[in-house]
């Protein structure tokens, strides 16, 4: 069963060259999937804001997280790029 995202306002993009690609438009790549490899109905988010968190800093501070959640939470506020 999968999960209906229209609602989402925001979405992030870490790791990789999605998250580092300045030319990359994630709106026009997620405008034309509306259907899986399956064949199943994509519910995907139509209209958002994208970040990208182009350091690749998201993974480390979750694990800092754990002792310092405030913290690694305003900080990867702070490190993403739109």
């Amino acid at each position: 069963m999968g999960r209906d995202l229209n609602p989402i306002k925001k979405v992030i993009g870490t790791g990789g060259w999605l998250s580092r690609a300045h030319d990359f438009d994630i709106h026009h790549w997620l405008k034309y999937r509306d259907l899986d490899d399956d064949g199943k109905q994509v519910l995907l988010p139509s209209q958002f804001e994208y970040y990208r968190d182009t350091q690749g800093l998201l993974p480390l501070l979750a694990n800092v997280a754990r002792r310092f959640p405030k913290a690694a939470a305003q900080t990867s506020v702070q490190i993403l790029n739109k």
